[in-house]
């Protein structure tokens, strides 16, 4: 279906916001505060991003952290549990195995690597 140029802008805007809101403040993002700020459903935001970035939200911003937190890990001696937090999580079990999948090596593994 064709989209009208009002809502091509929205639908830009809404991107854009939402991966303004995971850049700017990766800790604590929220799908919930895009929809919320422009009236929409998280779904929809969430769909949105989808189809115009062909990741979701959630992929966005599990990047996102997981890349401060490889930064992190090369460049201080920060333990892993306080970079875990830092960068938003909660659940450390879950940071380790999402870090040791996008890496192929835990994270006190890939600090080793790096910091020789």
């Amino acid at each position: 279906r064709l989209i009208s140029v009002e809502e091509k802008t929205v639908v830009d805007n809404i991107v854009m916001a939402a991966l303004t809101e995971i850049e700017q403040n990766y800790q604590t993002a929220s799908l919930n505060d895009v929809a919320l700020r422009f009236n929409v459903s998280s779904a929809y935001v969430s769909s949105t991003v989808k189809r115009i970035t062909g990741r979701t939200f959630k992929e966005h911003l599990m990047d996102k952290r997981l890349s401060k937190a490889e930064v992190l890990l090369k460049t201080t001696q920060i333990s892993v549990n306080n970079i875990i937090y830092m960068v938003g999580y909660e659940n450390t079990s879950y940071f380790y195995r999402m870090f040791t999948e996008k890496y192929g090596v835990s994270p006190k593994e890939y600090r080793k690597a790096k910091v020789k």
